[in-house]
C-alpha cells in the first residue's frame, strides 16, 4: 500500500492541531451548524406535541413562555407563582415559530404570554439587512405579536440577547439592534404589552449587540438563564410578589 507523501501528512496533522486550538471560535460554529434548518424543523416537530401536551393540561391563568432556544432553556419553573408552559423551540425563527404557533392548542387561555424570537433571523448568511429581508422578518413578528395579544391579555416581549465578540462572523450585529427596535415598536403599539430588555447588564458597556465576558456559554446561549427568569419575574409579576420573594 503507498503512503501519502510526509508532507501531506504534517499539513493534515497541522490542520487538526490549528482547529483544536480555537476552541472559542470552533464551538460556536460547530453550534450553530445545527440550530437552523432541517434540525430546528425536526426539534419543532418533537416539541409541538410536548408544547400541546402541557397546554392541554394547564388550568386558565398560567404564563406561557415562548419562542426560540432562549426561550426553552428558561424551562418549566414558576415564575410570580403561576404555573409556566414552555412554548420555546431550539433553532426557531420567525417563519418556523409562526408555523408552531398556529399548531398550538389552547384549552385554556394564559394571563401572560412572554415572547423571546429572533436571533435565528440574523445569520449573515441570509443577508438580514437587505431591505426586503429585514421587512420581512419585522412584519412576521407584528404578526405573530398580535396573534399573542389576541390569545392572552398581557404581552412581555424582550431584546435580542448579545453575542460575544467571537460569534460576529456568523451573526449580524447590526440585525440584532434593527430587530431589538422593531420590537420595540411593535410592543408600544400593542395594548397591555410590555418591552423588556433581561439580558441589559450582559452587554459590553454601551455596546448594544456585544455580550461581555463570561454572560455566554457557547457562543449564542445565556450562561445563567436564573438572571433573565429574575429580570422578567419584575416585569411579569406584581410589585408585591417581586419585593416579599426571598
Amino acid at each position: 500500500m503507498r503512503m501519502p507523501p510526509i508532507s501531506l501528512v504534517l499539513a493534515l496533522a497541522a490542520a487538526t492541531l490549528a482547529a483544536f486550538s480555537i476552541p472559542q471560535i470552533r464551538k460556536p460554529i460547530s453550534r450553530f451548524l445545527s440550530i437552523t434548518g432541517p434540525n430546528a424543523g425536526d426539534h419543532a416537530d418533537i416539541r409541538l406535541p410536548q408544547i400541546n401536551a402541557a397546554l392541554s393540561a394547564a388550568q386558565p391563568g398560567f404564563l406561557f413562555l415562548t419562542g426560540d432556544s432562549h426561550a426553552e432553556l428558561m424551562g418549566g419553573e414558576p415564575l410570580c407563582g403561576l404555573p409556566v408552559v414552555n412554548g420555546g423551540s431550539h433553532g426557531a425563527n420567525t417563519r418556523l415559530y409562526a408555523q408552531l404557533l398556529g399548531d398550538f392548542e389552547f384549552k385554556a387561555l394564559p394571563s401572560t404570554v412572554v415572547l423571546i424570537v429572533g436571533t435565528n433571523d440574523i445569520f449573515i448568511k441570509n443577508q438580514p439587512m437587505e431591505p426586503r429581508n429585514l421587512a420581512d422578518n419585522v412584519k412576521r413578528i407584528d404578526t405573530i405579536a398580535k396573534t399573542l395579544s389576541k390569545i392572552s391579555p398581557r404581552l412581555v416581549m424582550t431584546t435580542l440577547p448579545p453575542i460575544p465578540s467571537e460569534t460576529t462572523q456568523i451573526l449580524d450585529t447590526a440585525a440584532l439592534e434593527a430587530l431589538s427596535q422593531a420590537q420595540k415598536r411593535i410592543c408600544e403599539q400593542l395594548p397591555a404589552c410590555r418591552f423588556v430588555d433581561p439580558y441589559k447588564d450582559m452587554r459590553e458597556g454601551a455596546n448594544f449587540s456585544l455580550a461581555r465576558a463570561g454572560a455566554t456559554s457557547d457562543g449564542l446561549h445565556i450562561a445563567d438563564y436564573g438572571k433573565v427568569r429574575r429580570v422578567l419575574e419584575e416585569a411579569v409579576c406584581p410589585a408585591s410578589v417581586v419585593t416579599s420573594r426571598p
